[in-house]
């Protein structure tokens, strides 16, 4: 050192040389010593500026590792409002992702340069990307039960609305409105179709449902499995049940519809044949043979109604078998069915019945005829014959038998017939005619 050396006199050049090169070499070594000292001093600056840094971004990742690490998941409410903000956090995460390689670029290029503190570099990059990958992985475990928290808040949300609307229309499918006739049970029929309309197009709604459970299980693998099976199960349940009884009441509705529609052909039938049945109750048996021809060819036209009126009453019958094939017995048919069987026992006997009186009536105004027309024979020969004067010489008295052989012949020729109407008498009477006491008297 300059302090300790001892002052030598400058004799020659050489001294002075000599001294000057042993000057330049303290000089040298005194700037060597600075400059390492700079060194030095700058590394040390650079480990603490790193330090700092390192701890920095170990401080940040504390403070987001307690978000990461905050069960709030656990707490439904604004949960879609947390997952914004989760997602804020990992883009914030992610974007600061520079700085730590920022600081791995740092560490590795002090390492390199064999800083003295290398160790401690290595040592504090490694226990940074530690706790970065910690800090990854709760944001990722976290973001993971967000999601199915929310996932699952959202899927029972569908299975509520779900099972709230089929709740909403049970009290369709159980209704017990039958309507009160032909026409209101038609608007009945009418929304109920529209309703099967609503009810297929909710099939939708199940089938993701369904899908959803399905889906959470299998592909998000959610932990609640039971629940989601549950609620997946109870959905199915209830529209499985609330189809079936959907089914009932369209067949319930069906029934209604055909026992009405069968009513009133029934009622129409029914109608017909008491319009039938009044005209076969007519007192009117005719005055004469031609008003009773007549009254006839109107009853032949009444029983080709009444065939046709036959026809119609078998397919009613029919028709009662068959509701009741496809619905079961039903005490309405039965009383039906016995309406349309006494109604129809009664106009045909009532038919029948008209058609023998007529044929009588007939019969006694052909006899009647018959006996008027031989009445008046039996007068005009007697009027004749009473009329007849003696004759007053041969040739009248001729004339006489001529006339009275004449009115013998006539006698002969209606003898003939005098029986016959004598005949038809004995037989209308013996049928016991309803005219017997009146044919009686006129046979007489």
């Amino acid at each position: 050192e300059t302090s300790s050396t001892v002052f030598v006199p400058l004799q020659t050049g050489d001294d002075v040389a000599q001294r000057r090169e042993q000057v330049l070499s303290q000089y040298a070594a005194y700037k060597s010593a600075l400059l390492a000292k700079r060194v030095e001093l700058n590394e040390a600056l650079r480990f603490q500026h790193f330090l700092r840094d390192t701890g920095e971004l170990e401080r940040w990742m504390a403070d987001r590792m307690q978000i990461a690490l905050d069960e709030s998941w656990k707490d439904t409410t604004n949960l879609e409002i947390r997952l914004q903000k989760h997602t804020t956090l990992e883009a914030e995460v992610n974007a600061n992702k520079g700085s730590l390689d920022k600081l791995d670029n740092e560490g590795q290029d002090m390492v390199k340069n064999n800083y003295s503190s290398s160790d401690v570099i290595e040592a504090r990059l490694i226990e940074l990307h530690l706790q970065w990958e910690a800090l990854l992985k709760a944001l990722e475990l976290r973001g993971v039960k967000l999601r199915q928290t929310f996932l699952l808040i959202d899927f029972q949300r569908k299975c509520d609305e779900v099972l709230y609307w089929i709740r909403d229309k049970e009290i369709v499918v159980t209704s017990t409105d039958s309507g009160n006739d032909l026409e209101h049970v038609n608007m009945l029929v009418a929304k109920f179709e529209e309703f099967q309309s609503e009810l297929q197009g909710y099939s939708d709604r199940v089938k993701d449902v369904n899908d959803g459970a399905d889906r959470l299980i299998a592909i998000e693998e959610h932990p609640e499995v039971d629940v989601i099976t549950n609620k997946k199960e109870a959905v199915n349940n209830a529209w499985t049940s609330l189809n079936q009884r959907a089914q009932q009441r369209n067949r319930h509705l069906l029934a209604t519809t055909e026992v009405f529609k069968f009513k009133r052909d029934v009622n129409e039938s029914i109608s017909w044949m008491k319009e039938k049945e009044s005209l076969l109750e007519s007192n009117d048996l005719g005055t004469d043979v031609s008003s009773v021809q007549a009254l006839q060819r109107r009853h032949e036209g009444i029983e080709r109604d009444l065939a046709a009126l036959e026809e119609k009453v078998s397919e009613l019958l029919s028709e009662a078998d068959r509701i009741e094939r496809d619905h079961g017995t039903m005490q309405e048919i039965n009383e039906q069915r016995d309406v349309i069987n006494g109604n129809w026992e009664r106009v045909t006997r009532v038919a029948a019945e008209r058609k023998i009186r007529l044929k009588q009536s007939y019969e006694l105004q052909k006899f009647l005829a018959e006996s008027r027309e031989l009445l008046s024979w039996c007068d005009d020969i007697e009027s004749r014959i009473t009329a007849d004067e003696l004759a007053h010489d041969v040739s009248g008295a001729e004339a006489l038998v001529d006339k009275h052989q004449e009115h013998r012949k006539s006698a002969v020729a209606q003898e003939e017939k005098i029986g016959s109407v004598n005949d038809v008498a004995n037989r209308l009477i013996e049928r016991g005619h309803y005219a017997q006491d009146e044919i009686g008297k006129r046979r007489d």
